[in-house]
């Protein structure tokens, strides 16, 4: 809390309780003057508090969103359920009504980690059953024309869930159809033509 606030906030505890204790002090014309005193102080503390709880709100979820370059934003409606793609520049995010996801359009790079060693956590296996160590790296890009119809069904982590599982599959199979010799000499043979 801002110390704007913390400062309202005693000084409306301190004249509420300097009103109560005055109660008793005044009989029955104290307590109707500390009644109509009380319900003027309410009639400015409740715009104030409302006031001051908008601009919370506002503060904590800006209603006006950033996408930086070489990002899309897909914006959907929650109570609609339309979705907008939109790319650079700026716009409306309305608090509750409003989900907004970016995703990168940029070249991204995948390379598993796991299976770089042949003594590593997750190897490749020949068709002789020797561990493999690859050094393998896949280049992907999300394409910003469908993006709109799979914003929805996407995972936050598309490199984790969605391109890690997809490659494990395919190389996985790949490197078991071949033996150790076969792997190296297409290799070299790869490697001067």
């Amino acid at each position: 809390m801002s110390n704007r606030l913390a400062k309202l906030a005693e000084f409306l505890r301190t004249l509420l309780a300097r009103a109560i204790a005055a109660l008793p002090r005044f009989g029955t014309a104290g307590l109707r003057k500390s009644t109509t005193a009380i319900s003027r102080l309410r009639a400015r503390i409740v715009p104030v508090t409302l006031l001051a709880l908008l601009g919370i709100i506002v503060w904590r979820h800006p209603p006006i969103q950033t996408v930086a370059r070489g990002e899309v934003a897909v914006r959907s409606n929650l109570l609609t359920g339309h979705v907008s793609q939109f790319g650079e520049g700026s716009l409306w995010v309305v608090p509750g009504l409003h989900q907004l996801r970016r995703f990168s359009i940029r070249d991204q790079l995948y390379r598993p980690k796991k299976s770089t060693k042949a003594t590593g956590e997750a190897p490749f296996q020949s068709l002789e059953g020797l561990s493999l160590g690859v050094d393998l790296a896949v280049r992907y890009a999300i394409d910003p024309r469908h993006l709109s119809a799979l914003a929805k069904d996407m995972p936050d982590d598309i490199a984790g869930e969605v391109i890690e599982p997809a490659v494990q599959g395919v190389i996985y199979q790949l490197f078991a159809r071949y033996t150790v010799r076969e792997i190296f000499s297409s290799k070299r043979s790869e490697s001067y033509s």
